[in-house]
């Protein structure tokens, strides 16, 4: 998938049916309906500056490097 350099959307990220399991699997407590109509307009880079601090930099990296590959 292209992630455009993390300027992708998260709005075009979530239609990607594959993308939105691999995120639910990984952060069910955040794909809460009040959730993700917030953040649907925010970029994958402003969805990534806010959690840096509570997800490891190898954690991040994996999910990173899954979404290329979908």
């Amino acid at each position: 998938m292209d992630l455009k350099h993390n300027q992708i959307t998260m709005r075009e990220l979530l239609r990607n049916k594959q993308a939105y399991l691999l995120l639910y699997k990984e952060f069910p407590m955040f794909m809460t309906p009040a959730i993700l109509q917030n953040i649907r307009p925010l970029t994958l880079q402003q969805i990534i500056q806010m959690v840096r601090p509570y997800i490891s930099r190898p954690k991040l990296n994996m999910l990173l490097e899954q979404l290329e590959n979908i």
